[in-house]
């Protein structure tokens, strides 16, 4: 059932040409397969490991939007305590870590099928088809990585319909990587430094969240809001998450070492691209 509506919207972000409905949906089909491709195999990772853990839950299901993306991604609803930090890292750390290497993939695919057009000052995050990744440094230089010499300066990128729906769901990961209650990155910092520690990150992230939304909409021409909205809906998210019933017992290195790793990339996706690098790439 979500892959109608998913596949609907895919085609009208794509800006596919108009027919029937059946024209329509099959020309979706490439967004609705990539966006619940990427999504489904973030939540299953979550379901295995809560499986592994013997943790009540139920199998993953996709929630249908009636307005773009098309869906919401998959729901899983954990019913029993999670026995220790190992486990609640290993929750948000393997939905995020199969999230990533599914999107990154499919988003530089996709960008290799895209083509560049005139940069447009009033382009914000979900600008399409004047898509200017220069706000995220991971994203500028994947863009360059993949486009190399058609990506410089003064030019903004025509998404492929993949790689709009890798890119969506890169933001929809990579929010779920911010250090709050039932998010991944909630998780992954709880499992790292225990609750009350976790909720500290949590608070400082949202600040630091709301400075980079300030620092977009000071420097953006025309007054970008687009990360300033996501600070202050993130900002309604409670900070603090529940107990695992033994928050005592820490981690071990490696599992402390891939947490630094993936909320690097966090940041690395949430930071602009420095302007003397830019320089540098001709972008």
């Amino acid at each position: 059932m979500t892959s109608i509506p998913t596949a609907y919207f895919g085609a009208a972000l794509a800006r596919l040409p108009k027919g029937d409905l059946g024209e329509i949906l099959f020309a979706g089909l490439p967004y609705a397969l990539s966006i619940m491709l990427i999504l489904g195999i973030h939540d299953l990772g979550r379901y295995l490991v809560a499986r592994y853990y013997q943790i009540e839950t139920n199998f993953p299901y996709f929630i249908p939007l009636p307005f773009w993306p098309g869906t919401y991604g998959c729901m899983v609803q954990m019913r029993s305590p999670v026995p220790n930090r190992k486990a609640v890292f290993d929750l948000g750390f393997t939905a995020a870590a199969l999230g990533l290497v599914t999107a990154i993939p499919l988003f530089v695919w996709g960008l290799t099928q895209s083509e560049t057009v005139p940069i447009d000052p009033k382009s914000n995050l979900v600008s399409f088809h004047a898509f200017d990744p220069r706000f995220s440094l991971l994203l500028t230089l994947l863009s360059k990585w993949a486009l190399g010499s058609q990506f410089v300066a003064e030019r903004a990128i025509d998404l492929h319909i993949v790689a709009i729906a890798a890119y969506i769901s890169l933001l929809i990961i990579v929010v779920k990587l911010m250090p709050l209650r039932r998010l991944d990155g909630g998780y992954i910092v709880h499992g790292m430094f225990g609750q009350k520690p976790s909720a500290i990150v949590s608070q400082l992230s949202k600040f630091i969240l709301l400075i980079l939304g300030l620092i977009r909409f000071r420097s953006s021409e025309f007054g970008n809001t687009d990360l300033l909205f996501l600070a202050i809906v993130v900002g309604l998210i409670p900070a603090i998450d529940e107990p695992a019933l033994n928050d005592v017992s820490d981690l071990n290195n490696w599992r402390d070492a891939l947490g630094v790793v993936i909320l690097a990339i966090t940041i690395l996706t949430l930071i602009p691209m420095p302007a003397v690098m830019l320089q540098f790439l001709d972008l």
